[in-house]
């Protein structure tokens, strides 16, 4: 799903408005629930072996995966239940930030599964 680009839905093609400016961006795959639509999960790829965590993201000040669930729920319309990345090399690991009790945590570490105040913090 690509938001902000002039190939999106008029309604995107602003892209993510925070304070005075705007972000754009791509995400890489949206997982909707198809029982509780609309609901959602995005992903980002990484090339390398390595994927950050939820803490690494709160710690390094990463914000794309952070960016991504604001997309989906405030140029989408979507409910965001988390985001991930999802390293293709090495391992393959896919960490990130999923909302606890939303998401089949089953391989997802339980660090990167947090509480709703933690979630939008």
């Amino acid at each position: 799903m690509r938001f902000g680009s002039p190939m999106a839905a008029p309604g995107l093609k602003e892209g993510l408005a925070i304070g005075d400016f705007h972000v754009s961006g791509q995400i890489d795959r949206i997982d909707v629930d198809p029982a509780m639509s609309p609901r959602g999960l995005v992903w980002d790829y990484k090339s390398g072996a390595s994927a950050h965590s939820a803490v690494e993201m709160d710690r390094e000040g990463r914000l794309q995966i952070p960016l991504y669930i604001l997309a989906l729920r405030d140029l989408l319309g979507m409910e965001p239940v988390g985001g991930m990345y999802r390293a293709l090399a090495g391992k393959r690991a896919a960490r990130g930030l999923v909302l606890a009790g939303e998401v089949d945590a089953a391989g997802i570490a339980a660090a990167d599964v947090v509480d709703a105040d933690a979630f939008w913090a």
